[in-house]
C-alpha cells in the first residue's frame, strides 16, 4: 500500500496511527505496511476517508528487488527529510508523534527484516528488474496475463 499527493487534513492516522504518517504539510503517507488484518481494515478505513483517493494497493507492482536494494542504500535521504520536518514541526505534537514513529520504524530491526524479506520475495518471483520506481516489467504466464502473479506478501 502507498499514496500519491494526498489532502493536508491529516486525516489517515485517525484510524491508521500504526500506519499513516504526515509529512510537514500534513500530507499523509503509508509508513508501515498492515501487519494483520486490524491493520489492514485501519488502512482501508484511511482510504475512505481520503478526500484525493490518494492509497494504492498496488505496491508489489512497482517494486523490483533491485529497485528495493537502492531504496534501501538512500534510506538516509529519506531520513535526513524525516529529520528535518521533526526540527520544523517541532510545536506541532500530532507531527512530532507521527514523523518520530515514522523516523523510529525505518530505523528498526523490524523495518530492515521487512525490507530483506520483500527483496527475497521479488527474487523468487524473478523480479529482479530495474532500479527505476515504478511498474516493473511483465511477467509472462500461461493465460497471457502480464500482470503480478496474485501473490500474498508476508514477511
Amino acid at each position: 500500500m502507498w499514496t500519491v499527493s494526498s489532502d493536508t487534513c491529516a486525516t489517515g492516522r485517525l484510524s491508521a496511527p500504526d500506519n499513516v504518517a504526515y509529512d510537514g504539510y500534513c500530507r499523509e503517507f503509508v509508513f508501515r505496511q498492515p501487519r494483520d488484518a486490524a491493520e489492514l481494515g485501519a488502512v482501508m478505513s484511511a482510504d475512505s476517508e481520503e478526500v484525493f483517493a490518494c492509497y494504492r494497493f498496488d505496491g508489489l507492482d512497482r517494486w523490483t528487488s533491485r529497485s528495493v536494494a537502492a531504496w534501501r542504500e538512500d534510506v538516509e535521504v529519506v531520513l535526513g527529510y524525516a529529520r528535518h520536518a521533526l526540527a520544523a514541526t517541532a510545536e506541532d505534537p500530532e507531527l512530532q508523534r507521527c514523523l518520530g514513529g515514522y523516523v523510529s520504524y525505518i530505523e528498526s530491526e523490524e523495518f530492515g527484516q521487512y525490507i530483506d524479506a520483500l527483496r527475497a520475495h521479488l527474487e523468487a518471483l524473478g523480479r529482479s528488474g530495474s532500479v527505476t520506481l515504478g511498474h516493473a516489467e511483465p511477467l509472462a504466464s500461461d493465460d497471457g496475463d502480464s500482470g503480478a502473479p496474485n501473490v500474498d506478501f508476508k514477511p
